[in-house]
């Protein structure tokens, strides 16, 4: 499941076959096709935290988005709770 309107970006997405960081031009594209604005408010998440750690560091420190903020407990949370959530 998935918290209702996520976008899913699949974190190795951002990694070339070696496990470094894409070129920045190459980042850019993968989120312009998930992201309506890079000044839209972004809330970042997935399992537990650990993977969406590298999300929030492309899209604050490497694309210098301003309104990127990191939900740490994430799905884990979410699902144990009373909240909404989409299949898929």
């Amino acid at each position: 499941g998935r918290i209702p309107g996520a976008v899913n970006v699949v974190y190795n997405e951002v990694l070339d076959e070696a496990g470094n960081l894409k070129p920045v031009s190459e980042l850019k594209k993968v989120y312009e096709k998930a992201l309506t604005s890079p000044d839209a408010p972004v809330i970042i998440y997935c399992r537990t935290g650990h993977q969406a750690s590298l999300t929030f560091f492309v899209l604050k420190e490497v694309l210098g988005m301003p309104h990127v903020k990191w939900y740490d407990a994430s799905w884990s949370d979410w699902a144990t709770r009373d909240l909404p959530a989409e299949s898929g």
